[in-house]
């Protein structure tokens, strides 16, 4: 089942504060469900190909699951409702599960979400066609559009900025929408921004923003961006469901990593990208075991940037049966 809702984009503080509300108010216990069904929620992205790919060609239903899909508008709103118990599975953006770790909140990261390759840059911080930034020097005092305050794009830029003769701390950050950020470089009302394809591919192709550098190599030449987690609860109760999930969305990333052309179509009419767009943008691939490795360096920058309280081993937040939360 396929439901659309719209959700709003939430910043990690609103984040953090919804969280614990709900946790408060919104026992899982009164969320009744078949013991096959995994309620699962995401935003409708390229870094999804995998499980959609899964889901559309009935993988899950062949390995006995029943997977309930909500399409969200923001992983901040998965993240709040994964922990309100309305959903069981969600996939977000490592950082505000990291800060929700690092606050208490038993999430635990159950399969491997889109990969971060600098050889296929899907993710380019741009400036205005009219505007010749080039160093980090350049940046400061700036004004930089990032899709989530407190976010992966926040840190990355920051990052890259102190590594090539800026200081960050002279940035200011304002939250605006991927899809408003080309209009806002126009209208100046962003020196710069970090743009994600679909609409980096657009935006570059109608010569209206030029590319400034690559920020989110400043982590690492590759690691992981997102994950699919759950509450630790849930996860313990249902570890055969988690396992089977993962191994599925593993076999499916498996062959989704490597036949590009093959998804274009499904993708263009999941997310709504024009074909001849995805065509020709660098499409996100997806891990297919979870390394720890691959998660330990963004959890080390994002306590050193102050947008988590303190750093922690990543073990700690991938799901093993059996063992208690950290």
């Amino acid at each position: 089942m396929l439901t659309l809702r719209s959700t709003e984009p939430a910043s990690r503080a609103r984040f953090l504060a919804a969280a614990c509300a709900a946790t408060a108010v919104l026992p899982r216990a009164a969320f009744a469900q078949a013991t096959n069904v995994i309620r699962l929620g995401a935003t409708m992205a390229d870094d999804d190909t995998a499980l959609y790919y899964a889901y559309r060609t009935g993988m899950y239903k062949k390995a006995g699951l029943d997977i309930d899909w909500t399409t969200m508008g923001s992983g901040g709103a998965t993240t709040q409702a994964i922990i309100g118990g309305a959903l069981d599975v969600g996939k977000s953006s490592l950082i505000p599960l990291f800060a929700a770790h690092a606050k208490g909140i038993p999430i635990v990261l159950v399969t491997p979400g889109g990969i971060y390759n600098e050889k296929a840059p899907f993710a380019v911080l741009v400036q205005s066609a009219e505007t010749n930034l080039k160093t980090g020097k350049d940046l400061e005092g700036k004004t930089i559009g990032v899709a989530g305050l407190g976010d992966l794009t926040q840190l990355v830029i920051s990052m890259w900025m102190d590594a090539h003769g800026g200081d960050s701390k002279t940035l200011r950050y304002v939250e605006v929408p991927n899809s408003a950020q080309t209009a806002a470089l126009e209208q100046h009302r962003i020196d710069a921004a970090l743009l994600l394809n679909p609409q980096l591919e657009e935006a570059i192709l109608a010569g209206k923003a030029k590319r400034l550098s690559l920020p989110m190599s400043a982590i690492a030449p590759i690691y992981m961006l997102g994950a699919w987690f759950a509450m630790n609860d849930w996860a313990t109760k249902h570890a055969e469901l988690v396992k089977t999930f993962a191994a599925v969305t593993a076999q499916a990333a498996t062959y989704t990593n490597a036949h590009h052309e093959a998804t274009a179509a499904m993708m263009s009419e999941a997310t709504k990208i024009p074909l001849d767009v995805i065509a020709k943008m660098d499409r996100v691939d997806n891990y297919t075991t979870m390394d720890p490795a691959t998660i330990q360096p963004s959890i080390d920058f994002a306590a050193k940037y102050k947008m988590i309280d303190h750093a922690f081993p990543a073990r700690e937040m991938i799901f093993e049966p059996g063992r208690p939360p950290a």
